[in-house]
């Protein structure tokens, strides 16, 4: 197979694959934890109460209603939570990204605390310090971290994140706000962050947070973080490589 040097690798002591390993490995993060969502999703807790036939009818209808408030309770707090390792995943796969090719950050302008810099011992530290202050200070949310992460990828790797799943993320992130601030009821500024996503939403109008979404999103973050992944990894050894080191494989056996 011939030589292939990676290009925009700055480097020295990091493996040369270390942009997309690191990527892959925030995906197989991403993928640990939504499996333990969907075991939650599929397994909901509910109350059961079992009482004479005398109080059977307003039993029922008490049941029924803890079951109905648990199972909304669940459902929001996996939301929520899931939001949370969706943007860390992103932070992840941002730092991989700089940590490899620290030029991308390199005209980015941030606010470094003076004793954690003149602990720093070399570049890669210094490296480091700048990208998590970056993701502290300026990149504070899933579709900031995505918007950005799609700027480096247009720019360095010659390809764009879907437009759909850019979309559906900030959506996401619009509904986690709401969710946290106001109940999930929705406000004249989530009214116009929506736009034209739902023409007819209107200010006190609240948002349902089910099993049905919440599948979706895991669905949604496991296929781009995946195609992400796929991208960058064959533009540093793309797959024709692949297929040439498997044919290389045969001929030896």
């Amino acid at each position: 197979m011939k030589d292939k040097k990676r290009k925009y690798f700055d480097r020295d002591d990091f493996y040369d694959w270390g942009t997309d390993h690191d990527i892959m490995k925030a995906y197989e993060w991403l993928g640990s934890e939504s499996r333990i969502f969907d075991a939650m999703l599929r397994n909901k807790p509910k109350l059961e109460v079992e009482v004479d036939e005398v109080f059977k009818s307003m039993m029922d209808k008490y049941v029924e209603k803890v079951n109905f408030n648990m199972e909304e309770k669940l459902l929001k707090m996996i939301y929520l939570n899931f939001y949370i390792v969706a943007d860390e995943c992103l932070g992840r796969i941002y730092k991989a990204v700089c940590m490899y090719n620290s030029s991308v950050v390199a005209n980015n302008k941030i606010r470094l605390e003076y004793e954690d810099a003149i602990n720093c011992e070399d570049k890669n530290d210094i490296t480091e310090l700048f990208v998590d202050n970056i993701l502290d200070q300026s990149l504070t949310g899933i579709t900031s971290k995505l918007k950005e992460i799609n700027k480096i990828c247009k720019r360095y790797y010659e390809f764009e994140i879907d437009k759909e799943f850019i979309d559906e993320a900030n959506i996401f992130r619009i509904e986690r706000n709401l969710l946290v601030h106001f109940n999930g009821i929705v406000n004249k500024r989530a009214v116009n962050d929506f736009g034209k996503i739902y023409p007819n939403i209107k200010i006190e109008d609240e948002v349902e947070y089910t099993s049905e979404k919440i599948e979706k999103l895991l669905k949604l973050f496991d296929i781009h973080i995946w195609n992400l992944y796929e991208k960058i990894r064959d533009f540093y050894d793309p797959s024709s490589d692949y297929d040439e080191l498997l044919d290389e494989e045969d001929d030896i056996k």
